[in-house]
């Protein structure tokens, strides 16, 4: 019936979500799940991720200092996100929260209440120019407020970035 339909329909859309994600960042679905980079001790990081992880220098210890490694869920724990204003804070609690996603599960893909509640949880919560802020970081984040947002390519090497200079204390 259209129950089933509607499932399959949602099951292909969050595989072919899975599968453009890794391809943005030049991993195909053999490589990601061969396990090449296994170090035994994973912390419950995805194949896909500990590739970003060595191809970028970061070691868990270093990320264990933003997001919540080893748990069933990695999620951003860090005690503060840089940023001058609301509107750059809101734009690095999404880049990271897209970062844990991508640890955990080889997807930098959010929900919309997830990014809304680290913004609040941060103090990068603006309301009234939330949307507007969204549209003006689409080079880095794509998505709808229904369909969750995913980092592009751009929003993940801008992630990294990001990541770096809170992991390195610059």
């Amino acid at each position: 019936g259209i129950a089933e339909r509607l499932a399959t329909s949602q099951t292909d859309r969050r595989e072919s979500v899975s599968s453009a994600a890794r391809s943005m960042q030049g991993e195909t679905e053999k490589a990601a799940s061969s396990g090449e980079v296994s170090t035994g001790d994973s912390d419950g990081i995805s194949p896909v991720a500990q590739k970003w992880m060595s191809r970028n220098g970061l070691s868990a210890a270093q990320l264990s200092a933003v997001f919540s490694l080893g748990g069933d869920e990695i999620d951003l724990i860090a005690k503060s996100v840089p940023g001058k204003s609301k509107r750059e804070k809101m734009r690095h609690v999404i880049l990271l929260k897209g970062v844990a996603a991508y640890l955990g599960s080889g997807a930098a893909r959010v929900s919309h209440q997830q990014v809304k509640e680290t913004c609040v949880h941060y103090g990068a919560f603006d309301s009234p120019n939330f949307a507007k802020h969204l549209k003006d970081f689409a080079a880095e984040v794509s998505g709808t407020k229904e369909s969750g947002y995913t980092l592009t390519a751009r929003g993940l090497a801008s992630a990294t970035s990001l990541v770096k200079q809170m992991t390195q204390g610059e």
